[in-house]
């Protein structure tokens, strides 16, 4: 099973794509991810609508009808260093030059939360889209921790540990035929 931001079951859609997909398999997101809690200010309008019989018209007026404090949930994550290291000299590149041809690319991720799997990509600006699994079928998927998966059409070309990762350039020479494109 495979999540999207929505809570929706994707794992048919990603393994019925058509064409190349760069899937990156992080089975557990290495960092520090805490919430916290605030207090903000929630300003509730209500709209008064006041017509004119002498002038024959219509105005509608906004006004403030009260200010509320609410809690609110913020992420507040501190990523591993080395971690997000791999994934700006080494994924985030292939991830970039797969999206530019045209390609699929995303991180399917496991063991923390959807918000802190937003704000992994954004602090690292990784590019494509993220998915949501568990950690064990992740796991099961590839041994690595980052990973990249090569996919045509749903079928597993090949499998690189990160540290045995190739550039584009060379997937694409020896993986990649753009009879499609």
């Amino acid at each position: 099973v495979v999540f999207d931001e929505s809570g929706d079951n994707v794992a048919n859609d990603l393994l019925t794509r058509e064409g190349y997909s760069f899937m990156v398999v992080a089975n557990a997101l290495k960092g520090e991810v805490k919430y916290n809690t605030i207090t903000v200010p929630d300003t509730i309008f209500v709209q008064d609508t006041i017509r004119f019989d002498d002038a024959d018209s219509t105005v509608v007026v906004e006004r403030v009808k009260e200010i509320r404090e609410r809690e609110e949930s913020v992420i507040n994550a501190s990523w591993d260093e080395e971690y997000t290291e791999r994934f700006a000299s080494v994924f985030n590149p292939v991830m970039q030059e797969a999206l530019d041809a045209g390609h699929h690319a995303y991180l399917l991720a496991g063991k923390v939360s959807y918000d802190a799997m937003e704000d992994f990509m954004k602090q690292n600006d990784i590019p494509g889209e993220v998915y949501e699994a568990d950690n064990i079928l992740l796991k099961t998927m590839i041994r690595s921790n980052p990973g990249l998966i090569l996919l045509k059409d749903g079928t597993i070309l090949k499998k690189w540990h990160w540290r045995q990762m190739e550039n584009f350039q060379t997937i694409k020479e020896e993986y990649i035929h753009d009879e499609e494109m």
